[in-house]
């Protein structure tokens, strides 16, 4: 950014409680923290070098990851990608100390003051999925008293809300399967008639589809892809909710695969408890998802919709957003006459 702007930006003092207000402190911490990024990648990596005090799984998963990235093999690059997310997800405690910490030293480095703790208050967003670690971190950090007040508030309403979860998954175990096919590990039958499975492994990708197919014969698959962090996804998803609710006599199965990739189990859950929508919910491995889209011919983006009509074709390309859809659009797109 030339220094020209940086210097009207550092004197801009905007009204917080306006739109604009909010909006220039959300944007200017984001340019803040993510203008930084290398450094706290490099941390991050650093943090993959000193094995002192791991555990005999993590020393074999690092172990193993040096080795597959060292040969260099086009071929490998699937496993690799496999054992990086396994990874990730091992070192998750230790990988967000890092991201948050030098998410508030930037900002420090940047601002003091009042300024900087309406910016700390901008990350409350990028950490809502991880608000048991985060926010009291926040609240550490931040000093004047109404803002840290604030996100003692939102803190307190996001432990209610995850209460509520936990309690709504207690209270709808997973049902036995009545068929022979499968497509997942049952994790929950949840009161608005949504089942949801989960997906770690699968001996061929072909085989899940060709049982999806099977348990729902007779029916249109509509597949909707998505990622818990996918703003798009989720603001169609109650649009996908509305039409199933709406032409629930329609002969359609709605199925949301929701890709492991970046998020987890807890996560996706929490998205489907706020957002209540009816159908057939997949958590899926991101290697599985990877080979799956391959199969569909279905590799892009998120979200992306998949129609398997009741002949087995399949069309990646009849729906982009469900936005603008109604009853007639939908028989259209699904092959329904």
């Amino acid at each position: 950014m030339p220094s020209a702007i940086i210097d009207q930006v550092r004197k801009h003092q905007p009204l917080f409680m306006s739109n604009d207000g909010v909006a220039f402190y959300r944007n200017l911490m984001s340019y803040v923290v993510n203008g930084n990024y290398k450094t706290t990648d490099s941390l991050q990596k650093q943090l993959f070098a000193d094995r002192q005090g791991w555990s005999a799984e993590k020393i074999a998963l690092q172990d193993s990851i040096e080795k597959y990235e060292a040969v260099a093999d086009s071929n490998q690059v699937k496993v690799l990608k496999g054992l990086v997310s396994r990874r990730r997800k091992m070192f998750r405690p230790e990988l967000d100390q890092i991201a948050l910490r030098q998410s508030l030293l930037y900002i420090r480095n940047y601002t003091r003051g009042p300024r900087a703790d309406l910016m700390t208050v901008q990350l409350m967003e990028m950490w809502k999925d991880n608000f048991a670690f985060a926010y009291p971190v926040l609240i550490d950090e931040i000093g004047s008293s109404w803002t840290k007040n604030y996100v003692k508030r939102k803190l307190d309403l996001a432990v209610q809300n995850q209460q509520e979860v936990n309690a709504l998954f207690k209270a709808s175990p997973a049902a036995k399967p009545g068929d022979n096919y499968f497509i997942g590990t049952p994790v929950a039958d949840l009161p608005f008639n949504a089942q949801l499975f989960k997906l770690d492994s699968i001996s061929r990708i072909e085989t899940f589809l060709s049982d999806l197919r099977q348990k729902f014969s007779g029916k249109v698959l509509l597949i909707d892809i998505w990622a818990t962090w996918c703003a798009p996804c989720l603001s169609d998803i109650p649009n996908s909710k509305k039409l199933h609710e709406e032409n629930g006599d329609l002969p359609i199965e709605y199925i949301y695969i929701c890709t492991s990739n970046s998020s987890d189990e807890a996560t996706w859950k929490k998205r489907i408890a706020a957002l209540k929508p009816p159908g057939t919910h997949i958590f899926m491995d991101d290697a599985l998802l990877v080979s799956l889209r391959r199969l569909l011919h279905a590799e892009g983006g998120f979200p992306t919709y998949v129609v398997i009509d009741r002949e087995g074709k399949v069309n990646t390309k009849a729906i982009s957003f469900l936005s603008q859809f109604d009853r007639e659009k939908l028989k259209a797109a699904t092959n329904i006459q």
